[in-house]
Formats: structure tokens, sequence, C-alpha cells
């Protein structure tokens, strides 16, 4: 799992609204990312023997504490889907029961394993969401995204929606939609995590993987 990753950002509030095919009315919006200033050391070479992983390093916030094991993100050169979660669960980037689960999602929708890469917006557990370390390691996270130029971004869970599209809808209202963010489509589904705990919820993440490869034309390339 020492591949590597990419994503997102500080993002502007600003929407336009587009009409998709099939004469169903569909919104799609579209944010721009501005670079900020702040020292940010620059994120992992895709191969890490030529330039070490700043973030496996970071002290700026006091999460690091939490950093037992660096949980390295699995990174591949412009892969189909790059899967983003909100934090590290423990000492890697999703539990072995989410990865499982995270495969079968893929390979249902025909992405194989060598086509997809996964990150975490905070580079370190944490219990809880924070706004103000999100703010600190989306740094990273943006280094990522654009060194690996996925064909689409998919955000995991409620609080990682909301921060990376800067929206304060419910998960529900920020599903079924592609969001643009720098030219990326991104879209936002429930955590695996959650979906072993409710099975009811695998129903609405099935959907959100039909969109995603009805939108980006899998099976018909």
């Amino acid at each position: 799992m020492n591949d590597e990753y990419g994503i997102l950002l500080s993002i502007l509030d600003e929407a336009i609204s587009v009409e998709r095919g099939e004469g169903v009315y569909r919104k799609s919006f579209s944010y721009s990312v501005e670079d900020k200033k702040d020292e940010i050391a620059p994120l992992a070479a895709i191969d890490r023997n030529k330039e070490e992983d700043m973030a496996e390093e970071c002290h700026r916030c006091p999460l690091y504490r939490n950093r037992s094991i660096y949980a390295y993100p699995i990174k591949r050169r412009n892969p189909t889907l790059l899967f983003v979660a909100p934090s590290p669960m423990g000492n890697m980037i999703l539990s072995p029961e989410c990865f499982e689960a995270v495969a079968k999602w893929h390979n249902a929708i025909g992405i194989k394993g060598d086509s997809v890469a996964i990150t975490s917006l905070l580079k370190c557990p944490s219990p809880t969401f924070e706004r103000e370390h999100a703010d600190i390691c989306k740094g990273y996270l943006r280094e990522e995204m654009r060194a690996l130029s996925p064909r689409a971004i998919v955000l995991f869970g409620k609080e990682i929606s909301q921060y990376m599209l800067r929206r304060s809808q419910s998960l529900d209202e920020l599903r079924g939609r592609m969001w643009s963010v720098n030219n990326f489509p991104v879209y936002c589904t429930y955590h695996p995590e959650d979906t072993l705990l409710d099975e009811s919820l695998k129903s609405p993440v099935w959907q959100d993987l039909l969109l995603i490869q009805r939108e980006l034309g899998i099976g018909r390339e």
C-alpha cells in the first residue's frame, strides 16, 4: 500500500448550473482553487525514492501525536478514481474491511484496482473532523491532486464533502450530482465504514457508483 495519491484545497464559492443529457436536468457546480501562500512543504513525489513525503514529518497541529505510524496513501499516476477519506483509520488510510468494501465498489463498475488511488484529507488519525486541522492538511492534499491528475474524485462522508465543497447541506443533498473543482469531477458518497454499520446505505452508494460510471463513460470506452 505504499503507492500514492492526491487532492484538494481552498475554494471560492461560485457555482454554475448546466443542463445534462437523458432529458434530466442535472446541476454541475464549479469551483476554483486559490493557492495559498502559507509555507507547506512539497508533497511526496509519486516515486517515494526520489522525494520524501513531508506530510510524514509534519508537526503543524496536535494531531501528529496520534501518528504512531504514518498511514501512506495509495498513489497512482492518472487514476480513474481518487477516493478521499476524512482521516486515516489508525495506521492505515482505511481499515481492511473498508478496503475490501471499496474494492467491491470500483470493481462492480468496471474499474480495476490498478486504476484507483486512495488518500485522506487529514494526514493523521483524528476522532473528529476539525476545520482547523483540515486547513493545515489541505496543502498536501492539493499537491496530491495535481500530481496524480485523477479522472474523478470521490469524497467519503458528510464532513469532508462539506469542507471540500464549502457547502453546509446534508450528504444526501450533496450526493447524486457532479461537483467540479479545478476541472476535476468530484462526487460525494457515504464512508465505507458507515455502510458496514448500516447496510441500508449500500443502495445509495450503488446509485452514486452508477452515476460515476455513466458520467465517466466507463464500459463504453
